[in-house]
């Protein structure tokens, strides 16, 4: 036999037991990758679903609650909607939950759902969040939340507690008899934690504050305050 045809020959056979093995390993490890099970529900086994000009952030705290940040790019008064639904890993439908409320214009929304508990031998399935759009009219009773605008200073308290000092204005022409004013930290395009005030009896124009306070997160058997690059600050549910 030529030398060149043995060459040819072991190249060949090299390359069959190359395919085969790398064959065998993907097939492994998508076996393992399906038999993965999961104890609590995470934030990956969130699967979101958004109508147009609807962006969201979302994802689970403190292993205790579904946390979503609602955003939007368009104009108008509407409804949003989100419904939840959490499955077991055979898919079946653990709990579901669903939830309303008005944005105005380019504004934003929060919403919290609670985990659901699981079986002693059920895993967690997926999480299916859908955010839709509703209603467009029949809001003459809501202030306009896009004219109340906020500032903010924040400081560490002795206990890591993170305090909150918030100044709003209703910069609308007419008085606001109830208002309700959320904050949410987020770090890394995740929600990390949240708090939220209420207001009554405010005159246009006018100003009003609050201290608002997020307490610290257990890190090992020490105290932390919360780590955050953004925080959000925004009024809903307002009432002429």
């Amino acid at each position: 036999m030529k030398k060149g045809n043995l060459f040819y020959i072991i190249t060949i056979v090299f390359l069959l037991i190359v395919i085969i093995v790398l064959s065998v390993f993907l097939v492994m490890r998508k076996s393992r990758d399906t038999d993965i099970k999961y104890t609590d529900y995470m934030d990956q086994l969130i699967k979101v679903s958004e109508t147009s000009g609807i962006h969201s952030i979302a994802n689970i705290v403190a292993d205790d609650y579904l946390a979503v940040l609602v955003s939007s790019d368009t104009q108008g008064t509407r409804t949003v909607s989100a419904n939840v639904t959490f499955y077991n890993d055979q898919n079946k439908k653990v709990f579901s939950d669903e939830t309303t409320s008005v944005m105005m214009d380019e504004g934003q929304l929060f919403f919290v759902f609670n985990l659901p508990d699981l079986a002693e031998d059920e895993y967690a399935g997926t999480i299916d969040l859908k955010l839709t759009e509703g209603e467009e009219e029949g809001f003459d009773s809501l202030a306009n939340v896009s004219k109340i605008t906020y500032q903010e200073t924040h400081n560490v308290n002795e206990l890591q507690s993170t305090m909150f000092n918030v100044v709003g204005v209703n910069g609308n022409e007419y008085n606001v008899s109830g208002l309700f004013t959320n904050i949410v930290a987020v770090k890394s395009n995740k929600i990390v934690a949240y708090n939220s005030f209420s207001s009554d009896n405010i005159l246009a124009g006018a100003t009003f504050n609050s201290t608002v306070e997020i307490p610290p997160v257990l890190s090992g058997n020490d105290s932390q305050p919360i780590d955050f690059d953004e925080v959000y600050i925004f009024a809903t549910d307002a009432h002429i």
